[in-house]
């Protein structure tokens, strides 16, 4: 695998910033969560096209800062009461949202743990992570490596997993983009082959894949700004208050068109989870402004988290198995 020696490792208290620089795009990231903590394009007057907070600390508190920039696991998602069955038997992830659910990997999430940087170059970055047997609820030991690549225009993403017990993994990033920086997110267009997105229940878990046709809300094969979905009837009603949902993407495709700006986000993932920022956190940007409603739009490739009786087996990692996911973000000035 990689060589785990080639940077000593920091003080687990200390948080540390990493940067990725060419003559395009800026990216710094922090140790806990393997956070994506900025991301600058230079020909913008160094623009930030995520949410940052001002104050660092914030990412050691994920749900404070609504997971910003964050790796997300051991499963990003919702998982009903927490429980999950493998092999017949039950598990309990902890229920840390609407009192029932497991979100993104519950008290545990890998969001707030430290991760150690093993290998550093001019291009790419790479973090890693070992889970305990047990951590959050979450049977087996899983080793996690994290690695960033930046290549002229694009940062690429790479996940890659092993574990010693059969165990459930859905690793996503959890960044929001805001392509003009200022103001809210409502008029992106968005363009993407849609073939399903997931009917919701009353706390947001996923039930069952709706295909989407011709005219549909989340029909965006021609293009769509982003308003005409968060204020959709059947969309802006709680919980949800705006977009929430997971979205079938057959060609794993998403094009985010801003001002000037157009990000193209392409992985080997099923799907997307697209969250609107319908309940902004209390935190402070960069900037020094506060997080309004509809401020950021968390783009999540993800793999589908909808089990049947517990069971998610399009989850399940088994030894002997390699966990490898990849997500490019590609900026493009208009």
């Amino acid at each position: 695998m990689y060589n785990k020696s080639a940077l000593k490792k920091e003080k687990a208290n200390v948080m540390k910033l990493y940067i990725l620089e060419n003559e395009l795009l800026k990216v710094t990231f922090l140790d806990v969560g393997a956070s994506i903590y900025s991301f600058h394009v230079k020909a913008l007057d160094n623009r930030n096209i995520v949410l940052t907070t001002r104050d660092k600390n914030e990412y050691k508190n994920p749900p404070r800062n609504a997971y910003f920039g964050a790796t997300v696991g051991r499963v990003g998602g919702r998982i009903p009461n927490g429980e999950f069955i493998i092999d017949g038997v039950k598990y309990h992830a902890a229920q840390n949202e609407k009192v029932t659910n497991s979100l993104h990997g519950g008290d545990e999430t890998y969001a707030a743990k430290v991760f150690e940087v093993v290998k550093q170059s001019a291009d790419h970055i790479i973090f890693r992570y070992v889970s305990r047997d047990g951590e959050g609820g979450y049977p087996s030991e899983l080793e996690l490596y994290v690695k960033y690549t930046l290549l002229d225009n694009c940062l690429a993403l790479d996940y890659e997993a092993r574990t010693t017990k059969k165990t459930l993994i859905n690793i996503i990033n959890h960044s929001y983009f805001n392509l003009n920086q200022d103001g809210d997110i409502l008029k992106h267009n968005l363009q993407a082959n849609v073939e399903a997105v997931f009917a919701l229940d009353d706390k947001q878990i996923n039930l069952l894949p709706l295909k989407v046709r011709k005219g549909d809300t989340f029909d965006l094969s021609t293009g769509k700004t982003l308003d005409k979905m968060v204020f959709a009837k059947e969309v802006n009603v709680p919980p949800m208050g705006g977009v929430d949902h997971l979205l079938v993407i057959p060609d794993h495709k998403l094009v985010v068109t801003g001002e000037d700006l157009r990000l193209t986000i392409v992985s080997d993932y099923p799907a997307l989870q697209m969250y609107s920022t319908n309940y902004p956190p209390e935190v402070t940007l960069l900037d020094g402004a506060k997080v309004i409603k509809y401020k950021g739009l968390a783009l999540e490739p993800a793999d589908i988290v909808c089990g049947q009786n517990g069971v998610f087996k399009n989850l399940e990692l088994s030894p002997g198995e390699v966990y490898k996911r990849r997500i490019k973000y590609i900026v493009e000035l208009r």
